[in-house]
């Protein structure tokens, strides 16, 4: 009976000081999957920047160690340019077993690997509901296309009255808009203004124009400007439709700063005035072969042995 009892204690000690040391492995190799993702995601923020920073030389390392002192980085690859890519971290760390040396087990090493994209929105929130016509000439020359953006740019006043620059059949240079297509009035057009509309747009996608007059805006809009907040618009190419079924067609996103404006008077007065800025913004990466405003998101999109390129 004393051998089955010595046994069984051995037993149970030995399947809890696994499930402890099992315990604290799953624990070690947690903080260092946390310490991957914010490394991938800071190398990935660098590398899409206007102008590109080295992502892998700058970040990777800092990150890791910031989140697991234990950890050191093993490998950072970048895969794409400088508008769209993707950038893989990995690191290992130590770690020591507090019972598995009674086995002669004392320590092994866990690790992570986390993959992080980068490029032109391929979905976004938060935009603000003002379109800008993307030929009008100033916009244009910013965007520097094929190349991309190569900063900000000077600002830029964007009238109303579009005489031979607009979009096609486009009413102006630019338009307000209805986000949701909820027909929302006064109070949801103000509070997209100042927070950011709540949808999801996809880019490239249409949106809805917002109908009737649109007065009592200069306080959102002096929110904006004294706040000095960069916020993300939509850009457009052409306008479809008439009436109840208009629709502008959104071709890329631009963040841009509020410099100046002049709104709900004579449509030959009005005009908006922005500084346009390259930024990363919460969206859905990436739109492939999207416009390249300089304008980013980043998303992680591989961790571990899920990695899969396509969704990158």
């Amino acid at each position: 009976m004393l051998i089955i009892v010595c046994v069984t204690m051995a037993t149970f000690i030995g399947v809890t000081a696994f499930a402890v040391d099992a315990g604290g492995a799953w624990q070690a190799q947690r903080r260092l999957h946390t310490a991957t993702d914010a490394a991938a995601l800071a190398a990935a923020q660098a590398y899409a920047a206007v102008p590109s920073e080295d992502g892998c030389g700058a970040t990777d390392d800092e990150y890791v160690t910031n989140n697991d002192d234990a950890a050191s980085v093993t490998d950072c690859q970048r895969v794409g340019n400088d508008a769209s890519g993707y950038v893989t971290v990995s690191a290992e760390r130590p770690f020591d077993f507090q019972f598995a040396p009674i086995f002669g087990i004392d320590s092994t090493d866990v690790d992570s690997s986390t993959t992080a994209a980068y490029g032109s929105p391929q979905a976004v929130t938060g935009l603000r509901p003002i379109a800008v016509c993307v030929y009008f000439p100033a916009v244009q020359e910013w965007l520097n296309e094929p190349d991309g953006p190569l900063g900000p740019s000077e600002p830029i006043r964007i009238p109303f009255t579009k005489e031979d620059l607009g979009c096609e059949n486009a009413p102006g240079n630019w338009e307000w808009l209805d986000i949701d297509g909820g027909g929302g009035g006064a109070n949801e057009l103000a509070y997209d203004l100042r927070n950011g509309s709540e949808e999801s747009v996809t880019i490239p996608g249409v949106i809805e124009p917002k109908t009737g007059r649109v007065s009592s805006v200069d306080d959102d809009l002096n929110y904006l400007f004294e706040n000095e907040i960069e916020f993300p618009i939509p850009l457009f190419n052409l306008k479809e439709g008439t009436g109840n079924n208009t629709l502008y067609h959104a071709v890329g996103v631009a963040t841009v700063k509020l410099v100046d404006w002049n709104v709900g008077g004579s449509q030959d007065d009005d005009f908006f005035e922005f500084i346009f800025t390259p930024k990363t913004i919460e969206g859905t990466c990436c739109s492939e072969g999207g416009l390249d405003t300089g304008t980013r998101v980043v998303n992680i999109c591989a961790v571990d042995e899920d990695f899969d390129v396509s969704k990158c």
